[in-house]
């Protein structure tokens, strides 16, 4: 008798013990249901977003307010410089060959032309 007592008694825990399991599970079940609905984390993904698109915002204020700074600068070095012409500028000549065949003299000569021209080629880009 004592042995049907102690699995009548197991039987009803056992019993008992599924029934918990059971409506252990169906609450789990229902607050995920409630957090999955719930604003919370999608508030949190609101804010994280709103906090990256303001840090944004302020480096793009920056970047323009130190382009804005930049811009003033040359326009001041521009204003300060004046409509000075280009044509006043004078680039030296080469001095005229004067017919001597010394490598020293050809190689001298050959150096001012080039140094003309370039300066030359350099105005007319400027001009232009």
């Amino acid at each position: 008798m004592a042995d049907s007592d102690n699995e009548s008694q197991g039987g009803e825990q056992g019993e008992t013990r599924i029934r918990t399991r059971a409506i252990a599970m169906d609450a789990a079940a229902r607050v995920k249901k409630i957090e999955d609905t719930a604003p919370g984390p999608r508030i949190s993904n609101l804010e994280a977003e709103l906090f990256e698109m303001r840090d944004q915002l302020l480096e793009s204020i920056a970047n323009q307010k130190r382009l804005s700074d930049d811009l003033a600068l040359v326009k001041s070095i521009l204003a300060a410089s004046g409509n000075r012409s280009l044509a006043k500028l004078k680039v030296r000549e080469p001095e005229p060959y004067d017919g001597q065949r010394d490598d020293k003299i050809l190689e001298n000569y050959f150096w001012d032309v080039e140094e003309y021209l370039s300066n030359m080629t350099g105005l007319n880009d400027e001009a232009q």
